[in-house]
């Protein structure tokens, strides 16, 4: 069982993001993981896998530590704070969470557990927590123990990288304080005076979320940053550094991607995680192990070549090759899927998404939608409903089925099914703004514009609820406000709105408007596209 810790000084800097995606790679090795939260006043990880953790979370570490430190009770057991769960259909893995942070009684045990005694004053706490670590040796028997540790310098983050680790992932971005802290780390771990068991952890160190850009200059200094970073850090010969890339996506939410739209920065960053998996893995894996983790970068590398191809008939070739490496690659099948939806090549369209969902099942909530959505573009009413309920009450299951009662104009089951999206899944803006169309369609203005309104202030970054609101404004005569919301859509996001002109009548109204033509023309939409 080989134990990491993944810790950084202060928060923010992509800590539980980056152990997550190592458990990823894992499982597509079949590899047995357990997971422990070990950040209690913040804890990450379920949110990181909540597509995947099926039920609530009852008890976790803390209530195993309060169980001893307040109880004197040492638990016989690991299990009972344990929670399994699949991200795929070969993974195995097991998470102790930090325990039900949603009950008052959580934050009561922890605020009542009194670390320095715990960790200083008692003579036992040192086998208190090896016996924790075995018991999770003996009763999950675990490949890989990931933890992730608290931020700063505490007694909790002083756990899991002095005495529980084996190896110590220091994660830190570029600024003096992250830096400073990080250094303090490693500078003590390096320090065998300090070391508890007599052994010192290998350390990674990883410079994060640094801006990624193919151009010379800035790849020449980056290189300085990093030269600059390594001195200040003073890494030994036999500690690694890393960089790993920001990604746009991640600088608005974090998150697992599984089935995301490409960009360049998204595939530096996949690349940034398979280097630092390898470093993680080196001399544990077994050669059949080191094979496959060679096809899946053979695999990752052509889907990202196939982004970079303009032609769709190159671009197919090279998701082929890559499946032909690794044939549960989901971004592959995703890519493909959407290359054949574009050019309405609907049945390979569905049979690819389908893969993903036999590949992993807990994809299927969002991987249904598309392919409700290609039943529905080709006219068979009857497969998206079938495809939409399978897995109600998700958001998009409810979305699908308002769209299509929608295109057959049965607007008001159209209405009671996003209003199903919004009683349980009250922050869907798309669902807000769906419902706001049908009441414009309906004429019901006022309850249109609340729809409108709620949509914009769940997702104001959205070009559509600003479309939304325009033909609103369009319908109730207000101009003004109607140019001001097409244009801030424009803003956004303006080849959508390109594209979504057209289909609506009531763009044609101001078609010879000289205030609608410089506003396109600002844009650089020509009239004669529409």
């Amino acid at each position: 069982m080989k134990t990491i810790t993944f810790y950084s000084y202060k928060g923010g800097v992509g800590r539980s993001l980056t152990l997550a995606n190592i458990v990823l790679r894992l499982s597509e090795l079949n590899k047995k993981v357990c997971l422990i939260d070990f950040d209690l006043e913040a804890p990450g990880l379920p949110i990181k896998f909540s597509k995947f953790i099926k039920g609530p979370l009852e008890n976790g570490l803390v209530d195993y530590i309060h169980e001893y430190s307040n109880n004197g009770i040492l638990p016989k057991s690991i299990l009972p704070y344990c929670t399994k769960f699949s991200i795929n259909r070969n993974s195995n893995l097991t998470l102790i969470p930090a325990g039900n942070i949603d009950s008052n009684t959580y934050w009561k045990k922890l605020s009542s557990i009194d670390w320095y005694s715990l960790v200083y004053e008692n003579r036992n706490s040192v086998s208190f927590f090896l016996d924790f670590k075995e018991k999770i040796r003996r009763e999950i028997n675990p490949d890989f123990l990931l933890i992730d540790s608290r931020t700063g310098i505490s007694e909790m983050s002083g756990i899991t990288i002095s005495l529980l680790a084996d190896d110590v992932v220091v994660i830190s971005a570029n600024n003096d304080e992250n830096l400073q802290g990080s250094k303090k780390i490693i500078d003590s771990l390096s320090n065998p005076e300090n070391s508890i068991l007599g052994k010192t952890p290998k350390i990674t160190f990883i410079l994060s979320r640094i801006p990624f850009t193919d151009l010379p200059e800035d790849r020449a200094k980056e290189q300085l940053l990093v030269s600059k970073v390594q001195s200040q850090i003073s890494l030994s010969l036999n500690q690694d550094f890393f960089v790993i890339h920001s990604d746009r996506e991640l600088e608005v939410s974090e998150q697992l991607k599984i089935g995301s739209e490409f960009d360049g920065t998204s595939i530096q960053i996949t690349r940034d995680y398979l280097r630092l998996f390898e470093r993680l893995t080196k001399d544990v894996l077994t050669q059949q192990e080191v094979d496959r983790f060679e096809n899946i970068k053979k695999s990752e590398k052509l889907v990202a070549q196939a982004f970079q191809e303009r032609t769709f008939e190159k671009k197919i070739q090279l998701l082929d090759q890559a499946l032909e490496h690794n044939n549960e690659n989901f971004e592959a099948y995703f890519y493909k899927a959407n290359l054949n939806a574009a050019i309405q090549k609907y049945d390979d369209a569905i049979r690819n998404y389908s893969r993903i969902i036999e590949i992993n099942e807990s994809t299927g909530p969002f991987i249904s939608k598309f392919i409700g959505d290609l039943y529905l573009s080709k006219g068979d009413i009857e497969n998206a409903i079938k495809t939409y309920k399978k897995y109600l009450p998700s958001a998009d299951g409810y979305i699908g089925l308002g769209d299509v009662y929608t295109k057959i104009n049965d607007y008001q089951r159209a209405i009671q099914e996003y209003s199903n999206a919004i009683n349980h899944h009250n922050e869907s803006s798309q669902a807000y703004n769906k419902r706001a169309r049908i009441y414009k369609i309906l004429g019901r203005n006022d309850e249109a514009l609340n729809d409108a309104f709620k949509a914009l202030e769940l997702d104001p970054n959205l070009a559509a609820n600003y479309l939304t609101l325009a033909e609103i404004y369009a319908q109730l005569e207000k101009h003004n406000e109607f140019y001001l919301s097409l244009e801030n859509a424009l803003k956004i996001d303006s080849r959508s709105v390109q594209a979504f002109l057209p289909n609506d009548s009531i763009y044609r109204r101001f078609m010879n408007e000289e205030r609608f033509v410089k506003l396109l023309d600002k844009y650089s939409i020509s009239m004669n596209n529409l």
